[in-house]
């Protein structure tokens, strides 16, 4: 079989880019786009049809990846992904920076906290109660302490995990409703 060659403007047409493209092809320092003669004094380089498109297809089937299930992922896809991937883990960086962000152990050290100051209040507030309103019946103070109990188990049934859950199913939930 005869070799067929064709010009830049040819290549372009036939392998439906544009020129531009084939020029940073031809500059790829791994496997670049091969060149049969190169063009001198304003002249097209030419090209090599057959060896054009044989590189093409190894070019084009080299950009797939194969993925944990054997399936092909499209290169240039997977790289956008990874990408964004990147790109969000900055950001989540930046608003940590700014303040805008704290971790979840953090958050969870903070939660405890806060209950813990919650129970203590509310057990000195019950004692309180007991000395600052000496005629209060058993029967009402009795009462009193059970709707300081109730508050205080109601505080120590939350768990930090719980709230964390909470507020990922929230981020979840507006996520997928814009």
């Amino acid at each position: 079989m005869d070799n067929f060659f064709v010009n830049k403007t040819q290549l372009a047409q036939i392998l439906k880019v544009t020129p531009q493209t084939l020029t940073v092809w031809q500059k790829q320092v791994d496997d670049p786009l091969p060149i049969h003669v190169k063009g001198k004094n304003g002249q097209s380089n030419q090209y090599d049809l057959a060896e054009a498109v044989a590189w093409l297809v190894r070019h084009e089937v080299n950009k797939l990846v194969v993925n944990a299930d054997g399936e092909f992922i499209d290169y240039n896809a997977e790289r956008a992904r990874l990408t964004k991937e990147q790109a969000d883990g900055q950001a989540l960086k930046n608003e940590k920076i700014r303040a805008n962000l704290i971790s979840v152990n953090a958050a969870i050290t903070l939660f405890l906290e806060i209950t813990s100051v919650a129970t203590t209040k509310l057990d000195s507030a019950r004692a309180d109660v007991k000395n600052r309103m000496p005629e209060l019946t058993n029967a009402q103070y009795n009462t009193i302490t059970r709707i300081y109990d109730d508050a205080r188990n109601a505080i120590a049934d939350v768990s930090p995990e719980a709230i964390v859950d909470k507020v990922i199913n929230s981020i979840i939930g507006n996520l997928e409703s814009t």
